[in-house]
């Protein structure tokens, strides 16, 4: 399944990874948390549920990315690695995700418009 991983060192890379339960917690090293994510427009995101317990370092990235397109509340700093997969709204599903979603992050991680 194609999905997005952003890295607390702020690298933001496609990735094909299973579609598993496990294949998540790997990637976020633990267990994985939904963060806040418009399911309407076919993603989710994912992090490690004890991220902050753990002190696992601030993600910059993900933290932007997540406020301004997903609605995270902007005084909540999003820690540890992220993954971002697609979602069927209908089924409750993960997917791959939607193509022009990395586009749209690298934009607004440049600086660049989005609206």
């Amino acid at each position: 399944m194609q999905a997005i991983t952003i890295a607390p060192d702020g690298s933001v890379m496609q990735a094909d990874l299973p579609n598993t339960l496990e294949a998540l917690q790997q990637a976020v090293g633990g267990y994985i948390e939904g963060l806040p994510s418009p399911l309407d427009d076919g993603w989710a995101a994912y992090g490690n549920e004890d991220a902050k317990i753990i002190g696992l370092e601030y993600n910059p990235v993900a933290h932007v990315v997540l406020v301004k397109f997903g609605g995270h509340n902007p005084r909540d700093p999003i820690t540890g690695p992220v993954v971002i997969t697609g979602f069927d709204n209908d089924t409750g599903e993960r997917r791959p995700v939607p193509a022009t979603l990395f586009s749209q992050i690298i934009t607004l991680i440049q600086g660049g418009s989005n609206d």
